[in-house]
């Protein structure tokens, strides 16, 4: 059973960004690489140091790439796939802001899944070149969103 499994509620959230003939495959909840331990270590110690430090440097690593990934946002996102495209949207999965991307099916791949302890990595490749890398929390079943999303190296 997939304890994490966000789809449904994350369905609910987004229906008014669908079209009438599209549907959510899959969602996942997702913070920037390497972030994931360390934010919740951080919140402890230093709350808003920690936080503050996190995303800038996640800030610094998506502005230094180029294309669609610079405009990756630096704080939790929901990963939705749908039947038409991949959607990314800053959440915390109960509140969702604005959607910060959203490419059609195809023009974004998962070129790599890695880890296995605490989160598993993952590399999400545009069809511009630019990568942004992402943890994606123990519990959650990854492979239907890499399945609808499409993948290579892995």
């Amino acid at each position: 059973m997939d304890m994490a499994n966000i789809t449904r509620r994350v369905a609910k959230k987004l229906a008014d960004r669908l079209a009438p003939d599209e549907r959510l495959t899959y969602a996942v909840l997702a913070e920037v690489a390497g972030t994931l331990g360390v934010k919740v270590v951080g919140m402890v110690v230093a709350r808003r140091t920690t936080e503050r430090s996190l995303k800038r440097s996640a800030e610094d690593a998506f502005e230094a790439q180029v294309g669609i990934a610079s405009t990756f946002p630096s704080e939790s996102v929901v990963l939705a796939a749908t039947s038409k495209r991949v959607l990314v949207v800053p959440s915390n999965g109960m509140t969702f802001k604005d959607t910060a991307i959203e490419v059609p099916l195809g023009s974004v791949y998962i070129g790599e899944v890695a880890g296995k302890a605490l989160a598993r990595r993952v590399r999400l490749v545009f069809s511009d070149g630019s990568t942004a890398e992402v943890d994606v929390q123990r519990g959650h079943k990854l492979e239907p969103f890499v399945e609808a999303v499409g993948h290579a190296g892995i």
